[in-house]
Formats: structure tokens, sequence, C-alpha cells
């Protein structure tokens, strides 16, 4: 009753021309890694995209506070996911960024009218600029709204190219001076208060969460009202406990949800001191399986996936979530476009190769990375599209730093720059139409007897996936119990291919005939 009282006596209470949000619903979406906010990012804005054909649809107002280049450096490569027109919209929600796109969007107006390229489409960028300045910034001046009103009017005008309103192009270069000594004009901190305020959706990782920006939205006194009334921590299972207590204290959401998987890789944590304190052990998995008290909270477990093809998931659903994890209809039904291997949606090339010690410690495979450098030679004469080495089709993956760099270096001597190779451990979070893992070890087991990170790396393909390893060897490995199990799973769905286990291409050539101490020298572990 005394809360439904405080609320009656704010509304009647006059509000603040700037601030008009008390009401106002926010959801703030985190994440560990900037990696995971962008795909997240992606992911939500394709979604929203989807809807603009429904009626009374408007588009919410996300903002993005963090690394412009750290967040937004998967957005160029989701032309499969987003469309131009939505990559470029996607570019303004950075917060700090806004005022720069505004103004660079204005100045390439201007030199539409110079170069004598005025049309349509310059008017419909300014009607979106302006539908993005007027939703975002709440507080400006009718003056101002007045000024972008005048400005898309006289570009329509201009471009209609009628005799009695037209506007000549000289009056619409004024106009657009004056919008950006307007833009110009703004206080910063005013603008970002406005952003922040107005946004619907947040994003930024768990770290950026305690950046003052963020306290702006944020109650930090026990009088005040936080704006940010939800909280999601995605990859939540891969975060730190302190660091998931940033936007709790910064923010203090009224409630909060944790999306993560506990089977999958937790945050690196290298003190073994911290270690023993339980630092490696996640907020999620304490909840999920038992803290210091054994007390377990109720979870939901998210028992169909819309990721893997059938064959793909067959194995991590018996191995890692005893046969509860079961395949959408959009999976089950989906036509097979696995683009090698004979069109096997889940294969184990068997290579006999020799696993070398680089002079980081990491471990490296020639004859692996030959494999892998073979399949992408086959792959590029399949796909005839310029997109086929985008990171949303194809990542090469593996266990040890030392493989990724030589299988880098052999693409790069094969012309074949440009696909995406990285660890295991940078992949978790990210998906692609085809991945192909290369396992190096065929001796020790080493990173392969960690369940977590193999989940991780049979998990990441849509339609194919290829694993490159000596196969024959893993049911001779000490504590490797999951490798025996996929040697063994694969030898009875038949699926190990012997097809390119013999022949040498010319990536290994030509790094054999180079200098062989500067061929070792780049297989160091980062």
């Amino acid at each position: 009753m005394q809360r439904q009282q405080e609320t009656e006596k704010r509304q009647q209470e006059p509000q603040e021309q700037y601030h008009p949000y008390s009401d106002k619903r926010q959801l703030l979406v985190c994440a560990a890694t900037n990696k995971a906010i962008s795909v997240i990012l992606i992911r939500y804005f394709a979604l929203v995209m989807k809807q603009r054909q429904q009626q009374d649809w408007r588009p919410p107002n996300v903002v993005l506070v963090g690394d412009e280049s750290k967040l937004l450096d998967e957005v160029e490569s989701s032309h499969s996911v987003l469309s131009s027109d939505d990559i470029h919209r996607l570019r303004f929600c950075h917060v700090y960024r806004f005022k720069t796109r505004i103004m660079l969007e204005l100045s390439e107006m201007a030199l539409f009218i110079k170069k004598g390229k005025l049309s349509s489409e310059a008017v419909d960028r300014a009607r979106a600029l302006q539908a993005e300045i007027v939703a975002r910034l709440v507080g400006l001046p009718e003056e101002h709204k007045a000024l972008l009103e005048r400005l898309c009017r006289g570009l329509e005008d201009a471009c209609s190219g009628t005799t009695s309103t037209t506007t000549k192009e000289e009056d619409v270069e004024k106009l657009i001076a004056d919008a950006q000594s307007m833009i110009r004009a703004l206080p910063p901190d005013a603008v970002r208060l406005d952003l922040m305020k107005s946004a619907d959706v947040i994003f930024c990782t768990l770290c950026s969460a305690g950046s003052k920006i963020l306290q702006w939205v944020g109650g930090r006194d026990d009088d005040s009202d936080a704006s940010t009334t939800d909280l999601i921590v995605d990859e939540a299972a891969a975060a730190t406990e302190p660091a998931l207590y940033i936007p709790i204290f910064q923010c203090k959401p009224s409630r909060m949800m944790l999306v993560g998987d506990p089977k999958q890789l937790p945050s690196t944590v290298l003190s073994p001191r911290a270690k023993r304190f339980g630092l490696d052990r996640s907020v999620q998995e304490r909840l999920m399986f038992g803290g210091g008290d054994g007390a377990r909270w109720k979870y939901q477990m998210l028992s169909v996936q819309y990721r893997m093809h059938p064959e793909i998931s067959q194995f991590p659903s018996r191995r890692f979530y005893g046969n509860q994890l079961g395949d959408g209809e959009c999976v089950r039904l989906r036509r097979n476009m696995a683009p090698l291997m004979q069109g096997q949606p889940y294969c184990f090339l068997q290579v006999n190769g020799q696993e070398k010690e680089g002079v980081g410690g990491s471990t490296y495979n020639l004859e692996e990375a030959d494999a892998v450098v073979r399949l992408i030679q086959q792959l590029e004469r399949v796909y005839d599209h310029k997109r086929w080495k985008s990171p949303d089709r194809l990542r090469i993956i593996s266990f040890y730093q030392a493989q990724v760099t030589l299988i880098r270096r052999c693409l790069k001597e094969t012309g074949l720059e440009g696909v995406v190779v990285s660890t295991v451990d940078s992949a978790q979070g990210c998906e692609a139409d085809l991945v192909i893992i290369s396992f190096v070890k065929g001796g020790r087991a080493g990173f392969l007897n960690d369940n977590r990170r193999i989940n991780v790396a049979l998990t990441r393909a849509r339609h194919q996936l290829i694993c490159v390893g000596n196969v024959s060897q893993f049911p001779a490995m000490y504590n490797a119990d999951t490798l025996k199990d996929l040697a063994r799973d694969a030898s009875f769905r038949g699926a190990v291919s012997t097809t390119m286990a013999t022949a040498q291409s010319s990536a290994i050539t030509l790094l054999q005939q180079g200098n062989q101490a500067d061929a070792n020298k780049s297989l160091v572990t980062v």
C-alpha cells in the first residue's frame, strides 16, 4: 500500500523535461566477454528486425556500452543474419559514438549534394536519422526537432524536382550545416545520459557494468529509483562471482536471470589459492549444484537444441547431458547442407600425424594442419559466393595455440587468409555452418582430458562438423575416457574416414622449404 501511494505521488508531481523515464522498465544484458555480447546483440537485433512488418511496431532503443571495436567485431561478418541497413542501424547503438555517427551521416549527405548524387536514398537516410535522434534524445529541444524536420523536407523537395516548392541545393547545404552545429553543441554528458535513460535494452560486459555511465541508470542510494529493473547474464557459467556482482551492486536490478551451461568452460582462474577458495566456480554452478551450505536452487534446463544437425548433437547429448538434450523440429527437418566429406554432417578424418612441441610449450601437428588446409581448398572450390569465409559460415578451432598459429600460417601461404582460426576457449559462445576441429594430440591427452573443453568444441557446428586427428590412438590415451568414448562412437557410426590421411599438400611443402627455425619461432603460445 505504501509503495502504491508513493507511486501515485510521483505521478502527480511535475516531471522534469529532460528525464521522463521514472516508470520505465529497462533491461540490462551482460556477459563475461566482448565476443559473447557481440553474438547475443546480433541475434537479438536480427530477431527484433524480423518484426518490423507488424502493425504498431516500434524499434526498441538499444544501447551498447564498452569498446566499440571489440564489441562490434562480429557485426561486419554478420551479413547472413543482418541486412546492410540493420548493420548500419546497429552502429548507432554505441553510447560513446552516437554523436560521431550523426556527424558522419550529415557529412555524407552534404557530400551527396556536392557530387550531384542526391536521390531518394539520401532522403530515406535523413528520415531514418531523424527518427533515431528523436527517439533516443527525448529531451531534445523542440527547435532542434523542427530543424531536423526542415532538413528532411528540404531534401525531399530537392529530390522531387518540383518547380513551385523546390528547395535549392545550397539551402539544403545550409540546413545540413545548421544541423551539424546543433549536434556539435549538445553537451556530451547530457547526450549520453539521455541515451542511457531512454534505452529499452543495454548491452555491456560484466566489467563495463562498473563504468560511470551505468551509474546514471542504476540506483546507488537507498532512496533513489533504479531505472534498470531487470538483469540477464549470458554465459553466466563462464563468469567469476566477483564479476557477476558488478552489475548487481551498480544497477540494483529487481530481477536477475542467469543463462549458461556449467557443462562447458568456466572462467579462467590461474591462481591455485583462488581456486582453493572457490573463485573458479561460478554463481550459476553454485546455485544449481549447491554451495558451501549444500542448498540448491531450482533451475530450468533448456532441453531442446536448435543449432546442430542431429548427427552432430548425438554424441554430446549422450556423453555430457545424459540423453536429455533433444533436437528441435527446425534441425530435424533441415535439409542436409554439409559441403564436404561426401555430405556427412559428422565425420572424423583419421590423420597419422605426429605432435611436436613449440617454443612456448604449446603443441602443434603439421600433418593435421595440412589436412585442414586441403579441406579449405576443397571448400573454396565448392562455394561460389564471396562470403564463404565469414565466421558464421566457417570456423577452424584447435585445443592448442601453436596449432592455431600454424594453421593460420599454412592458410596464408596457400592464399586462403581470412578464415577464422581460434582456440576452443575463444570459440565458446560462437557457432558456424561448418566447423573443423584439429585435435593435435595422439599420445598424452593434455587439454583433451577436460570434458568441458571437448563439449564446447563438439557443439559449435550447425550443418557439418569435421574432426581431424589420430583417432586410432585415442583408445590408448591415459585418463581420457571421453576421447575413448568419442573414438568408439565414431567407429560404431561409420563416421571415421581415411581418405586424406596420407597425402601431403603444398602447405607443408612451403613450410619445409622455408627456414625451419623461423617456422618453430612462430609456434609459440600466447
